[in-house]
């Protein structure tokens, strides 16, 4: 089967599912190629099958619960949570091995459409099956989903004990994959707080399990994923080198999401280099093969990077259409970083084009810096103050521009030291700290202290 199939392929490679009278045996050949499909990383390919094998609902309710359950979660894992829900049996299966995969493919569909609260309710349904038929690799990815829930709602102590619990259960059911998978996601945790020793030896712990699996997916996951740490901490030449890599693997094996992944990050370097043609060019590849519905994480980033060079580039209203798309993706997965990111950057918009709306640009900001806190994520906070400081100054509030300026340097200060070498360079050569000097001082021409308001840690409200 190729990545995308359809039903002429399907009669073509499995003959015996088309046109002939049941006959024994033809629920478990379906069963074991989805199965086989899922270990393969071949999502798409699934949903393509379970979907020409229950083209309407009455095809799908006539599914064997066995079958039906497998289709939905391959069609969860492509990126289609709807669909999944819609294929589950109605009533969770008695054999509790597949009854917890049913609330687990549940939970993956609430978590994908941002209801934390439904996946909660399955994570503790799938635990309880999972124990009852002592199946330690579902204890795994469970423990790995409530990590993920954690790691969403900002409580990092508890994302880590449970990340370290996933790791612990797949390494007892002496399963390399889902060991690998958790060691990466302990690796991204770390990566998020700045614990970089840390996030490269669970990187290290994760590469040496790969080797053991023979599984594309995987593998274009970790390299996708410590691409971006190759970034952060300043070896561009390294990460451009995998990203051709991972480019390979993926065109290879049909995974349109880790090809977006390689071209935003040669996106990213060509903008580190001045290339800025060549970075709206990767990135308008990079969106050219992505599904919003599929993909929405790389969907989400590479409209942000190319609204956030439209924007440098005084092209407001192309900005202002990226910013509220990636806007909106971030708002329909319930993800407080990337809301972050997309209302900081609306926020520069509508506060910088000719047809100002300053409190348009207020609200976002605001709200910008809220989701930033609630996350702990620094980088944006000072940020997030900075352009709040620029903001209060165009609307002549001299005071608030002070506070906000000497909040986004007392972070900014903070931060510096606990930055990789590379990125504290790059912040020395973009004269950051500077800049936000020269704002102070140009607030407080009109001769009142910039220190009359104290700064503030928590998040404001205007």
């Amino acid at each position: 089967l190729e990545q995308r199939v359809g039903v002429y392929s399907l009669a073509r490679f499995f003959p015996e599912f088309w046109g002939e009278p049941e006959r024994p045996g033809r629920e478990a050949r379906t069963f074991e190629t989805l199965i086989s499909l899922y270990r393969q990383g071949r999502y798409a390919a699934g949903a393509e099958w379970i979907r020409a094998l229950a083209p309407n609902a009455a095809a799908a309710k006539a599914l064997p619960a066995a079958v039906a359950v497998h289709g939905a979660r391959h069609l969860v894992a492509a990126g289609f949570p709807e669909d999944a829900l819609a294929l589950l049996p109605s009533g969770p299966p008695r054999e509790a091995g597949l009854r917890g995969l049913h609330h687990e493919v549940g939970a993956r569909a609430a978590l994908a459409r941002g209801d934390a609260e439904t996946a909660t309710v399955d994570l503790d349904l799938a635990e309880r099956a999972y124990g009852e038929a002592h199946d330690l690799l579902g204890d795994s990815r469970v423990a790995n989903l409530r990590a993920l829930l954690a790691k969403r709602r900002g409580d990092a102590a508890a994302a880590e004990a449970c990340f370290q619990q996933a790791i612990e259960a797949a390494r007892a059911g002496g399963d390399a994959y889902h060991e690998a998978m958790a060691w990466m996601n302990l690796a991204l945790l770390d990566y998020d707080q700045g614990r970089w020793s840390r996030c490269q030896q669970a990187y290290r712990e994760a590469f040496a399990r790969e080797q053991a699996v023979d599984q594309p997916q995987l593998s274009c996951k970790l390299r996708e994923n410590w691409i971006n740490l190759l970034l952060y901490l300043g070896k561009t030449e390294e990460a451009e080198a995998r990203c051709y890599e991972l480019l390979k693997i993926s065109l290879h094996a049909g995974y349109r999401e880790q090809q977006a992944a390689a071209l935003n990050v040669l996106a990213q370097i060509a903008r580190q280099r001045g290339e800025l043609a060549r970075q709206l060019a990767l990135l308008e590849q990079a969106l050219s093969i992505l599904d919003p519905a599929q993909h929405p994480q790389w969907y989400f980033q590479c409209r942000h990077d190319r609204g956030l060079l439209q924007y440098e580039a005084q092209k407001y209203a192309a900005a202002q259409l990226d910013a509220e798309a990636a806007l909106e993706i971030a708002e329909r997965r319930s993800q407080p970083a990337w809301l972050a990111m997309a209302r900081l950057l609306l926020g520069r918009v509508l506060r910088d084009r000719p047809r100002t709306d300053l409190d348009g640009a207020a609200r976002a900001l605001n709200l910008a810096h809220h989701a930033a806190w609630e996350l702990g994520i620094r980088p944006l906070l000072w940020e997030i103050d900075w352009e709040r400081g620029r903001l209060a100054r165009r609307r002549q509030e001299r005071e608030r521009a002070c506070n906000y300026f000497l909040s986004a340097r007392r972070q900014l200060e903070a931060l510096l030291p606990e930055l990789p070498p590379a990125l504290q360079q790059s912040y020395l050569r973009d004269r950051k700290l500077e800049r936000i000097a020269e704002e102070i001082r140009a607030a407080a021409e009109d001769g009142k202290p910039a220190t009359q308001l104290p700064a503030e840690d928590g998040p404001k409200k205007d």
